[in-house]
């Protein structure tokens, strides 16, 4: 049971981190697509 709960929450934070790249990687792209 902890084990799957320790498992779960590497992999919720991984996705979490994930996101958040990528997140600041389209915000970059949008900012140099966006300014003249």
């Amino acid at each position: 049971m902890s084990l799957r709960f320790s498992t779960e929450l590497i992999l919720v934070s991984c996705i979490f981190t994930l996101t958040q790249n990528i997140k600041r990687k389209y915000s970059h792209l949008n900012k140099r697509m966006f300014t003249p």
